[in-house]
């Protein structure tokens, strides 16, 4: 939907890879698979915690800015509260994520919590946007308006739930791996 070419699948027949070459052992890709997923989940909320505390900065800076019934959108409760819950939720990941660092700084092994951070910061950022383009209304979805930010960053978030495993395969991860849960089938 953003216009970026993130998600693909590769699939291979008949390929002979050189003993060199392997990573991990032979025949066990899905735990190497796994162990990348978890890495990657694990290392995801650090940076985009930077990235979403500018955008909600510049969202709060443009609520001051676009009007919204003759008075700027900063003035409306709703408005002001839909913020302030998000300004809230960006701390609450600030938080974890320095948890989840903690935790790997100390085991050097990615746990769960990196599928509780991932599924956090997916979905509190759908969120965000959503409040962004209610802000905003038609000119959240120009793409000449703030160079695009917001037009590309709603499209975008989409793609945030199924990246790295999606918001289903994240609750079933928690409900097994943290809350001890028997696995669904």
């Amino acid at each position: 939907m953003s216009g970026d070419s993130g998600f693909n699948e590769v699939f291979f027949s008949n390929v002979r890879v050189a003993g060199s070459q392997v990573l991990g052992q032979i025949n066990q890709g899905w735990g190497t698979a796994m162990t990348a997923l978890m890495n990657e989940r694990a290392n995801l909320g650090t940076g985009v915690q930077v990235l979403f505390k500018r955008n909600l900065e510049a969202l709060i800076a443009r609520s001051h800015t676009i009007e919204r019934d003759g008075r700027p959108a900063s003035r409306d409760s709703i408005i002001r509260q839909k913020l302030a819950q998000a300004y809230l939720e960006l701390e609450i990941l600030r938080l974890n994520t320095n948890r989840a660092l903690t935790s790997l700084s100390k085991t050097r092994i990615p746990g769960a919590e990196g599928s509780i951070q991932k599924l956090y910061w997916s979905e509190m950022n759908q969120k965000t946007q959503q409040i962004a383009q209610e802000i905003l209304g038609p000119y959240g979805q120009l793409d000449d308006f703030d160079s695009g930010t917001w037009q590309y960053g709603y499209l975008r978030s989409r793609g945030n739930t199924i990246e790295a495993g999606t918001s289903e395969i994240q609750r079933n991860i928690i409900a097994e791996r943290v809350l001890g849960l028997p696995k669904s089938y």
